[in-house]
C-alpha cells in the first residue's frame, strides 16, 4: 500500500494545540517505521501522536486491541483520541498517554538482577496478550474494527507466503550450504509442529525496544503497529531472534507464570525464532549492510546448531 509523506510539523502542532486547548510542544520521533510518531509535551506530561502513513488505513483495530489488553491487565498506552481520518492530515491519527520510563534497548544503568525482573514481568504480560483469540492468520485487517481478523484464513497460506523466496535469498548472506539446507529442512519439517489450528494475537515486533521500565520497575509494552494473528509463541520467538542481552530465560520464566510451556512448545519457539530470522533477512536483503544483517545471520547459525540438538 502506498505511503503518504510524513505530515508537516505545523499541521501536527495545530492538531495538538486544538486537542489540548493550549499551545504545546511538539517534536518528531524518528524511531519506529510502521507509523509516523510525534512527541507532545503539555506541562509536565508527555503524550504521543501516531499517524498511519497509508491513506485508507485506520487505527480503529489497534485502538480496539489496546482496550482489550487494558481490560486484561496489560500495561499498554491509554488512547486519548482517535480519528479514522483527520481532516487536516487526511490520515488516521491517535494520541496516547506515555508509558513512563525508558525501553530496555536504551541501555540505561540498572542494578544487577533488575533487568531479569523487568523481563520476568514483561513475560507475564506478553502471555496475556497472546491469550486473545484472532480469526485467521497474518496482519490484522484494519478495515474491520470490532473483530480481530487476520488476512489469511489458513495457517498454511500465512506460513508459506514468503518462505520460498526468503530461503532463496539466504544465498546473499555469509552462510555455508549446510547451514542453508538445515534452515530449509527445519522450516519444512517444522510446519507440522507450528501448524496452529487456532490463531492468537501477537505484538509482532516484540523486543527490547518495546519493553519499558522506570528506574528498574517494569512499566509497560508499547507500539502495537505490527499486530497479527499467529501462534501464541510467535512473540517469544521474535524476542529470541533479537535477544542482545541474553534475557530470554527471564522472559520465559515470566511467561510460564501465566502459561505452562511443554518441551514441544519450547521447540516451537525456536522454530519461530528461525522463521523470523529468515523472514527478516529476506525483507532487508536490498538494504545497505549493517549490524542487523550480521546479527540475524549469526542468530540463524546459532539456531541451526540448537535445532540440530533438539530434533
Amino acid at each position: 500500500m502506498k505511503r503518504s509523506a510524513a505530515p508537516k510539523i505545523e499541521f501536527v502542532k495545530q492538531l495538538a494545540d486544538e486537542f489540548f486547548g493550549k499551545s504545546v510542544e511538539v517534536e518528531r520521533v524518528t524511531k519506529g517505521g510502521s507509523t509516523y510518531v510525534f512527541r507532545i509535551i503539555e506541562g509536565n506530561q508527555t503524550y504521543y501522536l501516531r499517524v498511519l502513513p497509508e491513506p485508507n488505513a485506520s487505527f480503529a483495530v489497534e485502538v480496539h486491541v489496546h482496550e482489550l489488553l487494558i481490560k486484561k491487565g496489560v500495561n499498554v498506552p491509554t488512547i486519548l483520541c482517535f480519528e479514522h481520518k483527520n481532516n487536516l492530515m487526511e490520515l488516521s491519527i491517535m494520541i496516547a498517554k506515555e508509558i513512563v520510563g525508558n525501553d530496555l534497548e536504551a541501555g540505561s544503568m540498572m542494578l544487577n538482577g533488575t533487568i531479569e525482573q523487568v523481563l520476568f514481568e514483561a513475560g507475564k504480560q506478553i502471555a496475556l496478550v497472546n491469550q486473545v483469540a484472532v480469526e485467521g492468520f497474518g496482519e490484522l485487517n484494519r478495515a474491520i474494527h470490532d473483530t480481530l481478523v487476520g488476512e489469511f484464513k489458513t495457517f498454511h497460506h500465512y506460513y508459506n507466503e514468503n518462505l520460498e523466496n526468503d530461503l532463496f535469498l539466504l544465498s546473499k548472506y555469509n552462510l555455508d550450504e549446510q547451514e542453508k539446507k538445515a534452515a530449509q529442512h527445519f522450516l519444512e519439517i517444522g510446519f507440522d509442529w507450528m501448524d496452529n489450528k487456532t490463531s492468537h494475537l501477537v505484538h509482532g515486533d516484540f523486543d527490547l525496544s518495546h519493553i519499558f521500565h522506570n528506574h528498574g520497575t517494569y512499566t509497560g509494552i508499547i507500539d502495537f503497529g505490527d499486530i497479527k494473528g499467529s501462534s501464541p509463541f510467535y512473540d517469544l520467538g521474535h524476542y529470541k531472534t533479537h535477544d542482545s542481552i541474553k534475557g530470554f530465560e527471564s522472559l520465559v520464566r515470566g511467561y510460564k507464570d501465566i502459561r505452562d510451556l511443554s518441551p514441544k512448545d519450547d521447540l516451537e519457539i525456536s522454530l519461530w525464532a528461525l522463521f523470523i530470522a529468515v523472514r527478516r533477512l529476506g525483507m532487508i536483503h536490498n538494504r545497505p549492510r549493517n549490524f542487523y544483517h550480521d546479527h540475524l545471520t549469526n542468530t540463524l547459525k546459532n539456531l541451526v546448531v540448537e535445532l540440530n540438538q533438539k530434533i
